[in-house]
Formats: structure tokens, C-alpha cells, sequence
């Protein structure tokens, strides 16, 4: 299975610091920001983290707590996702699937 970096995430956040930004790497740039909500689109397995070993959309949240990639703060998830590895652009919607 083809893997890319660790991905990227879209971050919604109140914690009061306008240009807030977590931890890098396999923290995909939201790992310790607090009360936050983060839209992952994982292409790296981290065992470490109970990553979900294929590509992966998924959602994380502890609430007011510092967010976090781990399994404990992953609210849904789902790898019926194209390969985002794969050189190719894709497009993401609310409305539909992703392409």
C-alpha cells in the first residue's frame, strides 16, 4: 500500500490564540490545541496513536482538552477514500463523497 506523508488536517479552534498551531508530524499540526475540533485526512499508519492502518478521514476532538491524533479523541472515521497518495488531485465536500 502506497503511503504519503502523515496528511493534513482542517481545524476549527476557540482556545483564544488567533494563529494557534499544535504540534507537527504525526500531529498534523492540531496535537495539543485545545478546545478544538480537527477533519483529518491521514495517509501515514502510527501504530503508536491506534491509527487506523489504511488511509483514513476522520474527526478528532476532547473537547476543551488538548486535541489530539490518538484513538481516544477520534469521534467517526472512514477509509472509503481514494488514495490520497497517489499524486492525483482530489476534492473533498460536505454534500458528497470524496473524488
Amino acid at each position: 500500500m502506497p503511503r504519503g506523508g502523515d496528511g493534513l488536517a482542517f481545524v476549527i479552534h476557540n482556545n483564544g490564540m488567533a494563529a494557534a498551531l499544535g504540534a507537527g508530524g504525526e500531529h498534523m499540526g492540531y496535537g495539543g490545541i485545545d478546545n478544538s475540533i480537527a477533519i483529518e485526512f491521514d495517509t501515514w499508519y502510527n501504530a503508536e496513536r491506534g491509527d487506523i492502518y489504511q488511509n483514513h478521514l476522520a474527526i478528532h476532538t476532547m473537547g476543551t482538552e488538548q486535541n489530539s491524533p490518538g484513538a481516544p479523541a477520534r469521534l467517526a472515521s472512514s477509509t472509503d477514500i481514494p488514495d490520497f497518495s497517489d499524486g492525483n488531485r482530489h476534492t473533498a465536500s460536505p454534500l458528497s463523497s470524496c473524488a
